[in-house]
């Protein structure tokens, strides 16, 4: 089961943003096993990503399903952190990060990416 939840790691946080102390980190686990995380940090009305890895994949240009699967929950998760907050917006500057992000939806504005969470998230049908 792939378990996606919040914590103070500080080596995370020091690797993605030493220069903040306002980002959250979203550990990603696998049967126990921790597999990645999402860095995030909210800036006025929008929640930027920081920083995203998933400790099996070093390259985001070649993604498996199973990559892709992973790198959408850790966004999804980061948009319900968003959500919960008030903010409709995320964007992420990180260029590396672009090839995964556009695939999931964001949409590339000169040197960055963004989308709003309504195109993440759809209202329910039922």
């Amino acid at each position: 089961m792939l378990t996606i939840l919040p914590s103070k790691d500080s080596e995370i946080i020091e690797k993605c943003c030493p220069e903040t102390d306002c980002a959250e980190a979203l550990i990603s686990r696998e049967k126990g096993q921790e597999i990645g995380y999402i860095c995030v940090e909210q800036v006025g009305s929008l929640l930027k990503i920081i920083g995203m890895e998933l400790y099996y994949c070093p390259n985001t240009e070649k993604l498996s399903q199973k990559d892709r699967i992973d790198g959408d929950c850790l966004v999804r998760a980061a948009g319900s952190y968003a959500w919960n907050r008030d903010i409709s917006v995320m964007e992420c500057e990180k260029k590396e990060l672009f090839h995964l992000l556009v695939q999931l939806g964001f949409q590339q504005i000169d040197d960055k990416v963004t989308i709003n969470l309504s195109q993440l998230f759809k209202p329910c049908k039922n």
